[in-house]
């Protein structure tokens, strides 16, 4: 006679802990780095067995070798989205390293960035998460009477994640999110729920949100006036950092400003950029 087991028991099984082991890591790094570039070291397992958790009891598997040969096959080809999406790093805020916001709105006039009629002002949020960062870019440039109907102002923000790009998408966020704003970067903010609020239109609206892998091909053929890439290069090795740093050398017009995090220094893979501020440069060619 054979029973059943109960839901409990089931229940029970299905949330059991997966235990990742250094091999399997070291599969899905490798799978990981082919991918999107990305450097995942040994002391990230335990954040890969955590984040990865979710997609196992999603799937009903039992551990992470049927994972591995799930993905790894062809009907796994979907998966790697998933994969990506929980093992890329999203840790942002409305004007994080607020000096590089203060230093665009100083630029605006400094650095004849006002465009004329016929050449929008062409800015590039890499690596741009949920959304907070081209909306702070938005937001400062609104500010300034020359971009106040920011018709004159195209905000392209590109990331991996693909959840990420949907949640920036929509423009929603936590009233809590916005604890640090000024009251009048609140004003471009509507209530939608009791801990909600939801971006003004016309800031939305000057924002286009698109996935990019940053080692595979870029569609981009107009060059730019700004590109913020901070906190991304960390994530990849050294060799495919100056690859990028290099890639988006050739995509900002003369002059144009770079802003890194503050942990990334150009000068380390380049002699095309000049250190003009804290983490701010400035593209000379070469």
């Amino acid at each position: 006679m054979v029973l059943n087991a109960s839901p409990l028991a089931a229940a029970m099984h299905v949330h059991q802990r997966k235990v990742l082991s250094k091999y399997h890591f070291e599969e899905i790094a490798a799978l990981l780095r082919r991918a999107t570039g990305i450097a995942l070291h040994s002391n990230k397992l335990k954040l890969v067995e955590t984040r990865l958790a979710d997609r196992l009891n999603i799937l009903d598997m039992d551990g992470f070798q049927q994972y591995l040969d799930f993905i790894t096959s062809p009907s796994g080809k979907a998966e790697h989205e998933h994969l990506i999406n929980a093992l890329t790093t999203n840790l942002t805020r409305f004007f994080r390293e607020h000096h590089h916001f203060d230093y665009l709105d100083a630029a605006i006039s400094t650095d004849n960035l006002i465009p004329s009629r016929k050449t929008p002002l062409r800015v590039w949020s890499a690596g741009c998460s949920s959304g907070e960062e081209p909306y702070s870019i938005a937001l400062t440039l609104w500010a300034n009477k020359q971009f106040m109907a920011l018709n004159n102002v195209k905000i392209l923000a590109t990331d991996i994640d693909t959840e990420m790009l949907e949640a920036g998408a929509l423009g929603q966020y936590s009233k809590e999110a916005l604890k640090d704003l000024s009251q009048a970067h609140k004003n471009h903010f509507q209530e939608t729920s009791a801990d909600r609020v939801q971006i003004a239109d016309n800031i939305k609206a000057a924002v286009f949100f698109r996935r990019l892998n940053l080692v595979e091909a870029w569609p981009m053929s107009k060059q730019f006036d700004v590109i913020f890439c901070r906190n991304v290069a960390i994530y990849f090795e050294q060799d495919t950092q100056k690859q990028i740093f290099e890639r988006m050398g050739r995509l900002l017009k003369p002059g144009g400003t770079l802003f890194v995090g503050h942990s990334e220094n150009l000068n380390v893979f380049s002699n095309c950029f000049k250190l003009v501020a804290k983490s701010t440069y400035k593209y000379i060619g070469g």
